[in-house]
């Protein structure tokens, strides 16, 4: 048996195969505004972020309804 990948052809011929296989699943992402979201660290766990995690998960508490303001 070899130790790590053996030649640097192997190697070289192990990782094209692995990107080829990783190229068949990717995905566009469907939501590039988030994408600085992530990258700060926030996470979505269940599809929701983590940000305040004592806020109702009910979408309609994410509605902003208007105000009357009096003049």
């Amino acid at each position: 048996s070899t130790k790590g990948a053996g030649s640097r052809k192997a190697g070289l011929a192990m990782a094209f195969k692995l990107l080829m296989m990783s190229e068949k699943r990717w995905r566009k992402v469907n939501s590039p505004h988030l994408v600085a979201v992530v990258q700060a660290g926030v996470r979505f766990p269940d599809g929701q972020t983590c940000i305040l995690p004592d806020m109702p998960k009910s979408s309609d508490s994410f509605i902003i309804k208007p105000v009357e303001v009096a003049v």
